[in-house]
């Protein structure tokens, strides 16, 4: 149940590469980690909230942000500790991650 709450905000389980719950012979394990999706709505991104973006990925991501074809930004290796600095920051430069925009 608590992944389709963290799915509402934008944040997504990580597995390890060889998949969650399957994998090569079953051999994936979950890892204690999440995936963020920010929205880029209409692809319009200003000079403030990337900064931003890359000083949370510099921060929490090992420094890495993935651009999306469906213009996204993801960034992996979030720990549930970060998950409130990283909100309140997009919040703050009028960012939000895939789910329901907040108002």
């Amino acid at each position: 149940m608590a992944e389709y709450l963290f799915r509402w905000w934008g944040a997504y389980t990580q597995g390890d590469g060889a998949g969650v719950t399957g994998g090569k012979g079953g051999e994936g394990k979950a890892v204690p980690f999440f995936m963020l999706r920010i929205r880029i709505p209409n692809g319009i991104l200003h000079a403030h909230q990337l900064r931003t973006i890359a000083g949370i990925a510099e921060k929490y991501a090992q420094g890495v942000a993935d651009i999306t074809v469906r213009q996204n930004i993801q960034l992996h290796w979030i720990t549930i500790e970060s998950l409130p600095d990283i909100l309140e920051r997009l919040w703050k430069v009028g960012s939000t991650l895939s789910g329901p925009a907040v108002t």
